[in-house]
């Protein structure tokens, strides 16, 4: 199997097996061997490039995202969920961990974020100073820095710099 680095630790040699769930917290060497097969995450090739076109709830992805629209409503085709989707920028330029704990939805090809951890985080410095766009779990990490694609994204996240992530978020009909 292929290994993948921890996006948080960038110092750390790469990790078989690797839990897609644990990939954004310092505490991602671990494997979660009780997770659900679909949220497993087994090796990120970085070199794949899936494309950046690729159709996210109803709505390509880059359409979105050249169209200004963020902070619009979509409704999601599958479910017929109606969403939204808004940016947030994560400061990692000190080295700050990110702070999110998060798993790949295979049918959405998206990471959904299960927790905002507490303590020195990128995510609860924004949290702290933006609660109305207050990062949540179930929101959903569309792009990172223009990055769609799972590799992008990965490679992304690993550098200490401002990240501007885009997330979709359901509404309330």
């Amino acid at each position: 199997s292929r290994s993948v680095s921890c996006i948080c630790c960038p110092v750390l040699p790469g990790v078989s097996a690797m839990s897609l769930y644990q990939l954004f917290s310092c505490y991602c060497c671990e494997a979660d061997d009780n997770m659900d097969r679909r949220t497993q995450l087994t090796g990120v090739s970085l070199s794949a490039s899936p494309g950046i076109n690729e159709d996210i709830g109803g709505v390509a992805c880059s359409e979105a995202l050249d169209e200004g629209c963020v902070d619009s409503h979509y409704v999601c085709k599958e479910e017929g969920t109606p969403y939204k989707l808004f940016d947030v920028s994560l400061d990692r330029t000190h080295g700050k961990r990110m702070g999110l704990a998060v798993r790949q939805d295979l049918d959405l090809k998206l990471l959904q974020i299960m927790s905002v951890e507490g303590g020195d985080s990128a995510a609860t410095d924004w949290n702290s100073a933006n609660p109305e766009v207050a990062l949540q779990q179930g929101d959903f990490i569309i792009s990172v820095n223009s990055y769609t694609d799972m590799s992008g994204i990965v490679l992304e996240c690993k550098k200490p710099h401002v990240l501007r992530v885009t997330l979709q978020r359901a509404v309330e009909p």
